[in-house]
């Protein structure tokens, strides 16, 4: 049974103007989405020195469907989720290239290790030594960077790396823990072809209406198995690659010069509150997890992670001065960086930004054209921005691309309600009795129904919902 008349501030999807079976009022509130934490699974929060590190820390996500793969089009994977952002190389090729079918089994792989409790299983999926030495090896590189530091700190990271995942599975781990609370994931695409490297992007969708997507990143560890070699969050647009690297140059510059131990305190302190915020913001706190901004260091509050995290927390409180000010350190420290479109939709919605947000989704839609949940938040953009035409265009895309998402069906009621398309709204009433067996209570007492309950297309509708009951 699918509760329908639900409404959650910041839900992916509209609200449609409806009363549920538990009658509770839903109004015509459209938002774009809620941030899915997802990208936090891709940062490893570290000690110093001899301590061993943390693991990554999960995230959340909206409920969905199963699907098949399917090849992406439009922007090929190895820059998707990247454009503008120069830190996001293509990952080395390490052994002979991968196949259509090795992507098509480790995607399979993938979604069979959400289901179970095989820490170890899940664990050879990926490749995290092969991730760390090649972030180690890419900051060893470049100038300034001690290769003997790096190494020890490195060694260190490693050990609190590897005990966490094989413990818990890593990102894997957290991933089934969302699973198991409600979160449904989905393989978008899973390719080895597109003029990219070869990936597979996973959609996870939570009963929260958040929504992460993860491009994982397909080749060969050192003993020749396909695996994940690198995972790009599309929240924050960099690859866990550049995460380690970045980490790697904090952590050896902590320990130059003079004040090397109030550099090396404050580096521990700056990570242990992005730990803090992850948590705080994954149980929807999100007052604190501003609150905790405000005691980072006034270099790390500019991170790219914190300030989709500031982002997300200032769009669900609707604190307009606070989410004004974040998006505008985000243009400030990023400029032209098209990585954040995804993690900009809430606050361009919430700041009633609706040309901006549209442009965010015209190139989400290139990035995953065959994905039918950006194009449901196409359409409810559109929506909000009164371009009806266009949005009914948009859901009736998503509904041809998925047509078990129920979303589209819901935002398409909206539309028709506001253009006072009664057969179509009636139609979507059947629609959605019929394929996702919803009930419907009394609409004769919202105000917003009032002249679809005074028309023919509504009697007939009763009717018919009368005499199938």
């Amino acid at each position: 049974m699918v509760a329908t008349g639900l409404c959650v501030k910041n839900a992916s999807g509209l609200c449609i103007q409806s009363l549920s079976k538990t009658g509770t009022l839903c109004r015509a509130i459209v938002a774009a989405r809620r941030i899915g934490f997802g990208f936090v699974t891709c940062i490893a929060l570290i000690g110093c020195g001899n301590q061993s590190p943390p693991g990554p820390v999960g995230g959340t996500g909206s409920t969905g469907t199963m699907g098949g793969t399917t090849s992406p089009t439009g922007i090929p994977p190895a820059t998707s989720g990247a454009v503008g952002t120069p830190a996001n190389p293509a990952t080395p090729v390490n052994g002979a290239p991968v196949s259509q079918a090795d992507v098509d089994e480790l995607a399979k792989k993938l979604m069979t290790a959400l289901g179970n409790d095989d820490p170890t299983a899940a664990t050879q999926l990926f490749d995290w030594d092969g991730l760390i030495d090649m972030a180690a090896a890419s900051a060893a590189s470049d100038p300034g960077m001690p290769a003997e530091k790096i190494a020890t700190f490195v060694s260190d990271f490693r050990k609190g790396v590897m005990s966490t995942t094989q413990k818990t599975g890593g990102v894997l781990g957290q991933w089934r823990q969302l699973v198991r609370s409600g979160a449904t994931p989905k393989i978008v695409w899973a390719t080895a072809a597109g003029g990219g490297e070869p990936s597979i992007l996973i959609r996870i969708m939570h009963t929260n209406s958040g929504v992460s997507y993860l491009e994982m990143f397909v080749g060969r560890a050192s003993d020749s198995r396909e695996c994940v070699r690198d995972i790009l969050p599309w929240e924050t647009g960099e690859r866990t690659s550049s995460v380690f690297r970045r980490t790697f140059h904090k952590a050896i510059a902590t320990t130059k010069g003079l004040g090397a131990n109030a550099k090396l305190k404050e580096f521990s302190n700056d990570f242990a509150i992005l730990g803090k915020m992850a948590e705080l913001s994954g149980a929807g706190r999100f007052a604190e997890v501003l609150q905790l901004t405000k005691s980072l260091s006034p270099a790390f509050q500019n991170d790219r992670v914190v300030l989709v995290l500031r982002m997300t927390a200032a769009s669900n409180i609707e604190d307009k001065g606070e989410l004004q000010a974040a998006v505008a350190a985000v243009r400030k420290n990023f400029p032209n960086d098209t990585s954040f479109d995804l993690a900009l939709l809430d606050p361009h919605l919430t700041l009633e930004q609706f040309d901006l947000a549209v442009g965010c989704l015209e190139r989400l839609e290139k990035r995953a054209s065959q994905d039918g949940h950006i194009k449901t938040l196409a359409g409810n953009i559109l929506y909000a921005a009164k371009r009806y035409d266009e949005s009914r265009k948009k859901l009736l895309e998503a509904i041809e691309i998925e047509p078990d998402l129920v979303a589209p069906y819901q935002s398409l009621m909206s539309v028709a309600l506001a253009q006072n398309d009664f057969k179509e709204l009636r139609r979507m009433l059947e629609v959605q009795t019929e394929k996702f067996g919803t009930e419907w209570a009394d609409l004769t007492k919202i105000p917003e129904y009032a002249d679809f309950v005074k028309s023919e297309e509504y009697r007939e509708w009763k009717a018919g919902a009368t005499k199938s009951e």
